[in-house]
């Protein structure tokens, strides 16, 4: 897996959380969540019901990205920041290789942080589809991690 990150991130400590192999307890509900392939994208199986192609999104992958929205604090029992954090790139590790095991090629998890809250989505790379700027330091008010598998 590749990573790349903006300098917020590494401001939060967040290249230091990389390293470390410890996993944060998330609940059975979000780690056991089954990817599934559905109108030309991949969801979160338990998602199906509620998806409506938009035509607001230009693309699939901002359909993914719009839908495989997860925010890590709304699964914690607390609202520590540090510990939000660590568990968002806890799961954001284990999302991409959930994504690797699919063998349908590669997928971006994305992991946003504001020094209170952590979102993590993800979508299939797709030729002449981008959902970030290249970039990534032009988003100078979250940190933000994307895992390449």
């Amino acid at each position: 897996m590749q990573y790349r990150f903006n300098r917020k991130f590494a401001e939060f400590g967040g290249n230091y959380h990389l390293e470390r192999e410890n996993e944060c307890e998330l609940p059975a509900s979000l780690l056991d969540q089954r990817i599934v392939f559905f109108d030309n994208c991949y969801f979160y199986e338990s998602l199906i019901k509620d998806i409506r192609y938009s035509s607001d999104f230009i693309n699939s992958t901002g359909n993914e990205c719009f839908y495989n929205k997860i925010h890590i604090g709304d699964y914690l029992d607390e609202d520590d920041p540090d510990k939000i954090f660590d568990c968002g790139i806890s799961y954001a590790k284990h999302l991409a290789e959930k994504l690797t095991k699919l063998n349908e090629g590669r997928f971006n998890v994305i992991l946003s942080y504001d020094g209170e809250t952590c979102t993590i989505c993800f979508h299939k790379c797709r030729e002449y589809e981008e959902y970030l700027a290249e970039d990534l330091e032009g988003y100078v008010l979250d940190a933000v991690l994307v895992i390449i598998n």
